[in-house]
């Protein structure tokens, strides 16, 4: 329905094709790419952000009830974050002129 709304295609058009035509991915696929885009963005902080903490805390010792959608995403796509890059954010004097 959405990309019938972003296209303004008739609504007989079948919405497979206009989301090959469109460049989108089907839904599963899309979501998917994102919560494994945010996994990713969480594992290569550094180690002070209270989210990477999260992550590395439930990769060394995962919970075995309750468990967390880290945990969930963790599994499902075999990320190992103590082998992740720490990127560090680029911070600037405030006097910065580029």
């Amino acid at each position: 329905m959405a990309t019938l709304a972003i296209t303004g295609a008739l609504r007989t058009t079948p919405n497979d094709l206009l989301d090959v035509h469109m460049g989108l991915l089907p839904i599963d696929l899309l979501l998917k790419k994102i919560c494994h885009r945010a996994l990713v963005r969480a594992c290569s902080l550094p180690i002070t952000n209270p989210v990477a903490m999260q992550v590395l805390k439930y990769y060394e010792w995962p919970a075995n009830k309750h468990v967390t959608n880290i945990q969930h995403l963790l599994q499902l796509f075999s990320i190992d974050p103590t082998l992740m890059e720490d990127i560090l954010a680029a911070t600037r004097p405030p006097n910065y002129r580029p």
